[in-house]
């Protein structure tokens, strides 16, 4: 439907106007850093709009990405490959008129701002559309309004993980949604993060590179918090009108690990603030209700909706406020195929397992909205959801405490094993989980601490099912090399790792290598088993299949004959297990023989 769109000036080529464009070269390491874009359509860009460059330099100190088209076309193209993003359209009147409708429905659509050069036309033809903020004749009229849907997009889209009561009560907890494992794992690299004395240097570096083409950000924040970081508290910034917020919310709310690196020591430092509030505030110990306002997708809901009993949890630092008059703003305007939610919170500051704080006097608004701020990836018990009028609930959150018996499980069980999508066999998406989690762990640690054991070994694992050989051995024996080092970390034994390793050189024929790594594995458990264990038969094994391989066919019946013995001491004498093996001793007897 959207090909059908007939543009006016199909026959003329896509402009750029030259100065935006020159800037776009040189943005070599800018990218989307916020939750939003803006795309600018306009046929008449060269011809009359000769404030243009000052319009998006207004605009740009609220949204910083901003892409540029001529052409329906073009702009429809880019604007359906948006993914990540909500999309500001800025768009001209006569071609807002013919786009609007092909278009409204998009998800990624969030709203538009239709622009008109004749100052006494009358339009009406917005209002049909939700989406559709009005009809103006000059860019900075919209400056406000463009504020207020920025504060209320980057409030909608925190990250939200759930699991509901039939997850919970399943006995493989590998079946949990991967991107509440995943946060939960996040949360406890995030609070482990050494201090790093170049990681303010680091940051400012890399928002004078995301924003090197616009001075009013570079002046009024950048080079503020290069000049004035610890004069404010982590929180003042964290509130502050400005680009910080949106980029901490969109780097947790896409696992982008490289802003997640970058600011680590900055959400460390939030979080220690508001541990530290929520002991001073302590000497207030009653129950605590408060209120957030947001708009969820229908699909969300749903999924909400059937989970009632289970865990919900926000990934990311959560605003409430002790006002719902507050938090009902936030839930109010409701665009196609969204819901909104009044989160009605309960907290017990006896018992409650997540810090949080009121924000009296250390926020930059001054606690305008009266805000108790939870630190980040908070988990909520979910409660009763009333509706309280068409496409608006209510919904009961009980913040969880620390004897929660179902949450310690799952965190018990998170720490202990980083699973992904591995189960269900997407391997890749496995694999970058892994990789992401590997990536933040030795940003906060040693290079050889025996934490990346487990990690190392489950790349190797990914990779080996991927049937790429010698990427898995690269970090099995990464693995194998830490563990040398920590014989006492009680994670992932030496002979586990060595029989691995000699499996993945099987699988690629290299049999004396194989040979020689299950000659380590035997030569730890001939120490530490007992000599009838049945682990020391699949050593045997292995070592014996090697030995055929390879045609050393009398070192291969020796080895097969003990494991003939390890069987008959471990196994009732019925066991299949006992027919193969002397079925293989015939038949490398029979190879001998030829």
């Amino acid at each position: 439907m959207l090909n059908d769109f007939n543009s006016t000036n199909a026959n003329k080529k896509s402009y750029i106007n030259p100065e935006i464009q020159a800037n776009e070269r040189c943005r070599s390491k800018s990218r989307i850093v916020q939750n939003f874009i803006i795309i600018w359509l306009d046929p008449n860009i060269d011809e009359v709009n000769v404030k243009f460059p000052d319009s998006i330099a207004r605009l740009r100190n609220i949204v910083s990405w901003i892409k540029v088209f001529t052409l329906p076309d073009d702009c429809v193209d880019y604007l359906t490959d948006v993914t990540d993003e909500n999309v500001f359209l800025f768009v001209e009147n006569s071609f807002g008129k013919q786009l609007v409708p092909l278009i409204h429905e998009l998800p990624q659509l969030y709203s538009i701002f239709v622009f008109c050069n004749d100052n006494d036309e009358q339009q009406t033809w917005t209002k049909e559309w939700t989406k559709a903020n009005g009809i103006f004749t000059q860019a900075e009229q919209i400056c406000s309004l463009l504020k207020d849907n920025v504060k209320q997009c980057d409030h909608n889209t925190i990250p939200i993980s759930i699991v509901s009561v039939d997850d919970l009560s399943k006995p493989n907890l590998n079946e949990l949604e991967p991107l509440f494992m995943y946060f939960q794992i996040l949360k406890e690299i995030l609070l482990e993060m050494a201090s790093d004395e170049h990681a303010e240097e680091e940051l400012v570096q890399f928002w004078r590179e995301q924003y090197y083409d616009n001075a009013s950000v570079l002046k009024k924040i950048v080079d503020e918090f290069e000049q004035d970081y610890h004069r404010h508290t982590p929180i003042w910034w964290h509130t502050r009108d400005c680009f910080i917020y949106s980029m901490i919310n969109r780097a947790l709310r896409t696992m982008d690990t490289e802003i997640i690196i970058k600011m680590g020591f900055f959400l460390l430092a939030v979080h220690q603030q508001i541990q530290e509030l929520h002991r001073q505030q302590s000497n207030t110990r009653v129950p605590l209700t408060v209120y957030r306002g947001q708009t969820i997708s229908n699909s969300e809901f749903q999924k909400l909706s059937n989970s009632k009993g289970g865990l919900l949890s926000f990934n990311s630092f959560m605003s409430t406020s002790v006002d719902p008059e507050v938090a009902n703003v936030f839930c109010s305007n409701l665009e196609p195929n969204t819901t909104g939610i009044l989160f009605k919170i309960e907290i017990d500051p006896s018992f409650s397992s997540n810090p949080f704080a009121l924000l009296t006097n250390v926020s930059y608004l001054f606690d305008q909205e009266q805000e108790i701020l939870l630190s980040t990836h908070a988990i909520f018990r979910i409660g009763e959801m009333i509706e309280i009028e068409n496409r608006l609930w209510h919904v009961q959150l009980i913040l969880t405490t620390d004897n929660d018996k179902q949450l310690e499980v799952i965190t018990e069980w998170i720490r202990s094993i980083a699973v992904s999508y591995e189960a269900m066999g997407n391997y890749l998406n496995a694999l970058s989980f892994y990789k992401s989690i590997l990536e933040l762990k030795q940003t906060v640690s040693a290079p050889d601490t025996p934490e990346l054991i487990s990690i190392y070994v489950g790349i190797g694992t990914l990779y080996n099912k991927m049937e790429e050989y010698s990427n898995a051995l690269s970090f099995y024996h990464k693995a194998l090399e830490i563990k040398a080092k920590y014989p006492n970390y009680d994670e992932l034994d030496v002979p586990f790792i060595s029989n691995i390793i000699g499996s993945t050189y099987c699988k690629m024929n290299d049999y004396q290598n194989a040979l020689l790594f299950y000659q380590k594995t035997v030569e730890i458990e001939q120490n530490c088993l007992h000599p009838s264990h049945i682990d020391l038969a699949t050593a045997y094994n292995n070592i014996g299949t090697m030995h055929s391989f390879i045609g050393n066919y009398s070192s291969a019946i020796q080895f097969y004959q003990k494991v003939l013995e390890v069987q008959q001491n471990s196994l009732p004498p019925d066991h299949p297990d006992l027919t193969n093996t002397r079925n293989k001793i015939i038949a490398v007897r029979e190879q001998m023989e030829n």
